[in-house]
C-alpha cells in the first residue's frame, strides 16, 4: 500500500492506493473517511488499482479555508496527479454525490459507477436535483454507465460521525435537544455496505438492479441517541436526558448549526430527510440477496463506543498532567 498527499487546487488531499489493473476510486460518505473501506481496500487490490482518499475537509485532507471549491474538481485533479485516465467510482452518501457529478461532467473518464445512498426515496428534490437524477438514469439506459443503486439506511461504524458524535456531545452537554427525535431508522453496518458494494463490482448480474441495505433492527433517532450515551459510559452508563424538539424549533436549530465552521452537526437537508422513515420497504431485494447477513447494531457499537470512551478518558488524564 502506498500513501501520499496531493497538493492540488490550493489544498492537500490525503490518499492511499494499492494494487494494479483497472482503476477503482472509493469515495467515503459524509460521516466517514477513508477508513470505512478498510475491509474492502486490499481485497479489491488483488485485481484492481484501488485508490481511496479523504474529501476536502475530512480525515487527513486539508480543511477548507473559505474560498469556493468543488469536490468534482478536486477528484479530477487527484486523478491527474496519479496519472489515472479512467476509473470506476464507488461512492457512499456524500461520496456518491461526488461520483455522480463527476460521471456527468467527465463521462469518458468513468467506465462504471456504484452509487450508495445517493437517491433518497420520498425526498422532494429541487428542479436542478431532478434534472441531475434524470440525466444519470438516461445515461444508464443508454448503456453509457453500468449502474447499480444501493439504498442504505443510516450507516454506522468505528470512526463514524453518527453514534460517535452523539456520544461526544453527551460528554459535553447536560441534556440533548434533538430534532426529528421520533424518526425511524434501520441502521446498517458500514462493513456490510462495503461488502455489498464489493459483490456488485464482482457480479454483472447486479447491473440495473436496486437494493435496500438495512440492518436487522428498527430504531427511533431518540433511541439511538440514548443508546450512544449508555454504550459510551456517559453518566455511569445512563446517558443524558433527550428532549425532542418541535418541528419549527428543530428547523431553527439546524439553520443555526449550518452557520458554524466545518460540516454541520445537523442541516436543514438532514432534517427534511428525517421526515420520511429511513427503513427498508421490503419491496426491493436487500443485503441477503447479495449474500450478506446484516450485522446487529448493539454488539458492534458497544465495542467501538466503549473504546472511544476509554480513549477520551485517557486524553483527559494527559491534559490534566500537562502531557
Amino acid at each position: 500500500m502506498r500513501t501520499g498527499t496531493a497538493a492540488v487546487n490550493s489544498t492537500r488531499l490525503y490518499y492511499e492506493e494499492a494494487g494494479a489493473g483497472p482503476a477503482v476510486v472509493l469515495i467515503h460518505g459524509f460521516t466517514l473517511d477513508t477508513r470505512m473501506w478498510d475491509d474492502q481496500f486490499l481485497p479489491l487490490a488483488d485485481h484492481h488499482r484501488v485508490v481511496r482518499y479523504d474529501l476536502r475537509g475530512f480525515g487527513k485532507s486539508a480543511v477548507p479555508t473559505g474560498e469556493r471549491y468543488a469536490h468534482v474538481a478536486d477528484l479530477r485533479a487527484l486523478l491527474d496527479h496519479l496519472g489515472i485516465e479512467q476509473a470506476a467510482l464507488v461512492g457512499l452518501s456524500k461520496g456518491g454525490g461526488v461520483a455522480l457529478d463527476f460521471a456527468l461532467a467527465h463521462p469518458s473518464r468513468v467506465p462504471g459507477v456504484a452509487l450508495v445512498d445517493t437517491i433518497l426515496g420520498g425526498f422532494a428534490w429541487s428542479d436542478a436535483g431532478r434534472a441531475r437524477d434524470d440525466a444519470v438514469w438516461e445515461a444508464a439506459r443508454a448503456g453509457q454507465i453500468d449502474l447499480t443503486v444501493l439504498r442504505p439506511s443510516v450507516i454506522f461504524g468505528a470512526g463514524d460521525r453518527f453514534l460517535n458524535l452523539f456520544a461526544r456531545l453527551q460528554r459535553l452537554l447536560p441534556v440533548m435537544a434533538l430534532a426529528g427525535a421520533e424518526a425511524r431508522l434501520q441502521p446498517v453496518w458500514v462493513g456490510d455496505v462495503a461488502q455489498a458494494i464489493l459483490r456488485c463490482l464482482q457480479d454483472d448480474a447486479t447491473i440495473g438492479q436496486t437494493y435496500e441495505l438495512a440492518g436487522p433492527g428498527v430504531w427511533t433517532l431518540r433511541q439511538l441517541v440514548q443508546a450512544a450515551g449508555r454504550w459510551s459510559g456517559v453518566r455511569g452508563g445512563r446517558g443524558r436526558p433527550v428532549i425532542g424538539l418541535p418541528p419549527a424549533l428543530g428547523r431553527m436549530q439546524a439553520a443555526a448549526l449550518e452557520l458554524l465552521p466545518g460540516p454541520p452537526l445537523m442541516s436543514r437537508d438532514n432534517l427534511d430527510s428525517l421526515r420520511v422513515d429511513n427503513v427498508a420497504s421490503g419491496a426491493l431485494p436487500g443485503l441477503q440477496a447479495l449474500g450478506v447477513q446484516p450485522a446487529p447494531l448493539p454488539p458492534i457499537a458497544m465495542r467501538y463506543l466503549g473504546e472511544a470512551s476509554e480513549q477520551a478518558l485517557l486524553d483527559g488524564y494527559r491534559r490534566t498532567a500537562g502531557r
